[in-house]
């Protein structure tokens, strides 16, 4: 029996100490499971208070980042278009600059025209008055006599050139008196060289050799010859050769007649090979 009370002594003190070590197990495992609750509260306010806020910051710093970006190329754009509105700007002052020359060039040039318009028109003018003034030299039943300022085309008794006749001497008399009252505003002018050779081919075309028409040839021929003697503004001397069926019927100082015949009309005393 005292053998089996130690047994029993021993198996309580070997319960109480398993019953003890079990306690202690619960104890620990109550104690870890306590430090894992507060490691996971930890965790959350750690993640709450530290990681959650850097988390937001970075995500807005990452959407500052974007629009710092967009604002960026913005920028970059607008520089472009700066620069683009500089060079804009610079042309914009060359064509100004370029403009205003050009304007005082028109400007000029219109001045210009404006002067050798009215510098025409004087000398239109005066070449009218010599026009006329021949004009009723050699034909009595002229009234009035010009020349058109723009087309420089003449006009008798009001009537243009081209209305005058188809063709004949009323023409030719209208022709040679124009040029020759050119020649009388050209001896006018001392800056012009009068042409010291005239050559006129049928002056008295239209005219017979009878009557009026063989006075208004003559008349016509002693004109060119008067052309011919007067010297111009420069004392030059005037040649004017007219070719003419008949000659005149008296001699005409410093009038030179060389005759051709009907069947060989080469000028006597020209070189072989100029005839």
């Amino acid at each position: 029996m005292q053998e089996a009370r130690e047994q029993r002594d021993r198996a309580r003190a070997a319960r109480q100490r398993t019953d003890d070590a079990a306690a202690a197990a619960r104890l620990k495992a109550l104690q870890a499971d306590q430090a894992v609750r507060e490691a996971y509260t930890r965790a959350a306010e750690f993640g709450r208070d530290l990681v959650d806020p850097q988390r937001e910051k970075a995500r807005g710093l990452e959407a500052a980042a974007r629009e710092l970006a967009d604002r960026l190329e913005q920028l970059a754009r607008h520089l472009r278009e700066v620069d683009a509105l500089h060079d804009l700007e610079r042309g914009r002052d060359h064509l100004a600059s370029a403009k205003g020359k050009a304007q005082e060039e028109f400007t000029g040039a219109e001045t210009a025209e404006t002067n050798v318009s009215e510098h025409a028109k004087a000398l239109a003018q005066r070449w009218s008055f010599f026009f006329e003034k021949r004009m009723k030299a050699t034909d009595p039943q002229v009234r009035s006599a010009s020349i058109d300022a723009d087309g420089f085309s003449p006009l008798v008794n009001g009537r243009s050139f081209d209305a005058q006749a188809v063709a004949g001497a009323v023409l030719v008399r209208i022709n040679i008196n124009a040029m020759l009252a050119l020649r009388d505003l050209m001896a006018e002018v001392p800056a012009i060289l009068l042409p010291g050779f005239l050559l006129i081919d049928s002056p008295l075309s239209g005219l017979g050799t009878h009557g009026h028409d063989r006075e208004a040839g003559e008349m016509m021929l002693r004109t060119l010859t008067d052309c011919a003697l007067r010297p111009d503004a420069q004392d030059g001397v005037q040649q004017v050769i007219c070719a003419v069926n008949d000659p005149l019927s008296e001699p005409v100082s410093g009038v030179r007649e060389i005759l051709v015949g009907k069947t060989v009309r080469y000028i006597p005393g020209l070189p072989a090979n100029l005839a």
